[in-house]
């Protein structure tokens, strides 16, 4: 209740803020309607000001002219407003020593007209953030001088596009362009046309599904350039010659990177997908000084010992069947006698479907953000980030373990059951009861390991690695598939009588058609035929 109120007041005061807590600064103009702030008026007073604050302004336009010659002020602050919604052309105009303007948290701020910012030639410093501008605001007659120019375009949620030429006549210096956490769609052809770009942040644009092919023609660089946590899908495959560093985590619609030729300088790469990481480090494994991520918590391309594409249900499904079987033979022994009970057809019909739909249940559950399946290549219980995730696992180890626990009251009752001497035929039945409980233990040992430090992950100590774990899964579960035909078919007495009796005929077959061959061969020879004649065998 008191937090509620707290914050209902703070809005209020932000709200009477706006226009009763903004003072005028002394070399301003100021009424309710503009601001100016020139040269004129600097001169007269005695004191020079080399900052300009204008937080919680009450004027809707910064008219033209607004900042106009100043030549002490080097840095300029508008921010916290919530009236500003206009930039005039040439608001900025003329500032020859100004070396930052920081533009923020004006929400109501929707154009910025062209040559708002004109002629800065110190600006080193030029940030637009947490505006509602749906038009990119043009920069292209700033000419900065400065070198090393930083660019903060963040924060603008209704941006939707990089036009062409957005850049040209900004600096003719390096620049750090950060357009992070907006609402960008496209990036367009010759966007940044006429740049020099160290580094180039695209990150937190959730909806940038293109970067045109030519986005970067006649510009140099990007040096570095993060496309994190983005709807792209490919990368442009010219202009991208001289990246040394490509950052790409959560970036899941990048499937496929541009040609190798297109990334020749790439000397580090932070990536989504370690199948890229492979094919960079196939392409690159001659160049020193490469480092290229994830690789640990990754794909199996990765490891020589897991070259096939695998993927493996999770253990929820293994439980299935080791419990179906397992009350399937308990029912049948314990309700011999009563042949009405008998589990039919559509019983067993019944028990599958049901155990299909839990399972199908559980490995749909993370494509609706309860997980993922996206931080490694298989379904492992290793990431509990959210209580949501941690939830999942716990609800898969429980399930795991409460099947196992039926399996082994089912597998009790059908000892029970059998040792009565009263229970007809129960000598077969305890040899059926046994083999099944082989198969089952079998199963449930190679399925142990895994579970044990699932376990381990789901109480946040884990204790082997992501790939680790997924060697251990596809090197057990291939060990349970194998270990069920040897165990099942190959060990039992009627399998080892009938091989016997087909290695003892497939021996005297041998033997007969030796003896065959010998006869032919010598009946080639007439000289010979005074020869023994050839045992029988």
């Amino acid at each position: 209740m008191w937090r509620y109120l707290l914050l209902l007041v703070s809005v209020l005061l932000m709200s009477f803020c706006g226009g009763v807590c903004f003072v005028c600064p002394e070399i301003c103009r100021c009424s309710q309607k503009s601001i100016t702030c020139n040269s004129a008026m600097e001169s007269l007073k005695s004191r020079a000001h080399s900052r300009l604050v204008l937080n919680y302004i009450s004027v809707k336009t910064i008219s033209t002219h607004s900042f106009d010659g100043l030549k002490g002020v080097k840095r300029i602050e508008l921010a916290q407003s919530i009236s500003v919604e206009t930039i005039e052309t040439e608001a900025f105009n003329n500032l020859l020593n100004v070396s930052e303007i920081s533009i923020q948290n004006t929400r109501s701020l929707v154009h910025i007209h062209k040559w708002a910012f004109n002629h800065l030639p110190k600006l080193r410093y030029l940030s637009i953030s947490n505006t509602s501008i749906n038009v990119f605001p043009d920069l292209t007659s700033i000419f900065s001088l400065e070198s090393d120019f930083i660019l903060y375009i963040c924060y603008n949620l209704n941006l939707r596009s990089v036009p062409p030429n957005a850049f040209i006549g900004m600096t003719s210096e390096f620049t750090t362009m950060n357009l992070f956490n907006n609402g960008l769609q496209e990036i367009e052809s010759h966007a940044f046309n006429g740049t020099k770009i160290d580094k180039l942040v695209l990150k937190n644009n959730k909806d940038l599904r293109v970067i045109h092919e030519d986005a970067f023609k006649e510009a140099f660089g990007p040096t570095m350039l993060d496309v994190s946590s983005t709807a792209l899908e490919t990368l442009p495959s010219r202009g991208l010659e001289s990246v040394l560093m490509l950052v790409a985590r959560s970036a899941f619609a990048l499937k496929s990177l541009p040609p190798l030729k297109g990334l020749k300088s790439l000397r580090e790469a932070q990536l989504t997908y370690p199948s890229h990481c492979c094919v960079l480090l196939s392409w690159d494994s001659d160049r020193e000084g490469s480092v290229i991520t994830p690789l640990e918590n990754g794909s199996s391309y990765c490891v020589a010992f897991m070259a096939v594409v695998a993927w493996v249900p999770p253990g929820s499904a293994c439980s299935k069947h080791l419990l179906s079987p397992s009350g399937s033979p308990w029912h049948t022994i314990t309700h011999a006698l009563h042949l009405e009970r008998c589990l039919g057809l559509r019983h067993a019909s019944s028990i599958m479907v049901v155990g299909w739909v839990v399972c199908l249940g559980m490995a749909l559950l993370p494509l609706m953000d309860v997980r993922s399946y996206k931080k490694v290549s298989m379904c492992l219980p290793m990431d509990i980030e959210t209580p949501l995730s941690q939830a999942y696992v716990i609800l898969l180890l429980l399930f795991n373990v409460g099947a196992f626990l039926v399996i082994c009251g089912c597998y009790v009752c059908i000892y029970t059951t059998v040792r009565n001497p009263e229970f007809p035929g129960r000598t077969s039945d305890a040899k059926i009861a046994k083999c099944m409980a082989v198969l089952i233990f079998t199963d449930f040992l190679c399925m142990t390991p895994i579970w044990f430090f699932a376990i381990s992950a789901a109480v946040k100590v884990p204790l082997i690695t992501v790939t680790n774990s997924k060697i251990l899964l596809v090197l057990f579960y291939p060990i349970s598939s194998c270990a069920n035909p040897f165990l099942y078919v190959i060990f039992t007495r009627a399998f080892r009588k009938d091989s016997k009796a087909n290695l003892k005929s497939s021996s005297g077959s041998n033997a007969n058609s030796k003896a065959l061959n010998t006869f032919v061969w010598m009946s080639s020879f007439p000289h010979l035929t005074h020869r023994p004649q050839l045992q029988r065998v």
